[in-house]
């Protein structure tokens, strides 16, 4: 308690970079989002690099991501890889998580249309070049059957609606 009422006067009087991302990281680690995004807002100001601006964006998006903010999260997301390309692996990483954790928010009757979800998740997971999380979210595409049955075949365009709002080409699980 003691280094935050210190850092936030530091901060206060000598605002840096650093101090803000750091008393950022803190308040997010206690939980405390709200004061940890006040934080990371005020180090992007002071960001001098595109690096700086891409970390400080990402642990946005991670806040925001602990906070349920899906649509939010993914937005900081995509600004830390434009600030810094270097951020990519993460930021995708993370973006594939929000869609793997979004299942029962968008869930349709047709379960091929929610199940379009993880394939959703498999491209970002693709995108930062995690073949771990790609295969757990094959597991989860839909079945030949599934696909069958609702009148749809590989390669169909299927649009995930809900918060994620993109369009995907149908793939089916392995078998």
């Amino acid at each position: 308690p003691t280094w935050l009422e210190a850092g936030e006067l530091i901060n206060k009087n000598e605002p840096s970079f650093g101090l803000a991302k750091n008393l950022g990281r803190r308040f997010q680690s206690e939980g405390n989002f709200d004061k940890a995004l006040e934080y990371f807002e005020r180090a992007v100001e002071l960001a001098s690099t595109g690096e700086e601006k891409g970390v400080v964006n990402y642990y946005i998006a991670l806040t925001y991501y602990q906070k349920g903010s899906k649509s939010t999260a993914r937005n900081y997301a995509l600004k830390s890889i434009n600030a810094d390309p270097g951020q990519a692996k993460d930021a995708y990483s993370l973006i594939g998580d929000l869609y793997m954790n979004s299942f029962n928010d968008c869930k349709t009757d047709n379960v091929v249309d929610s199940r379009a979800i993880y394939i959703a998740a498999y491209n970002m997971y693709a995108k930062a070049g995690n073949s771990e999380k790609m295969q757990s979210a094959k597991a989860q595409f839909p079945s030949i059957e599934e696909i069958f049955t609702q009148g749809k075949k590989e390669g169909d365009q299927v649009t995930i609606s809900c918060w994620i709002n993109e369009t995907v080409q149908l793939q089916r699980r392995p078998q």
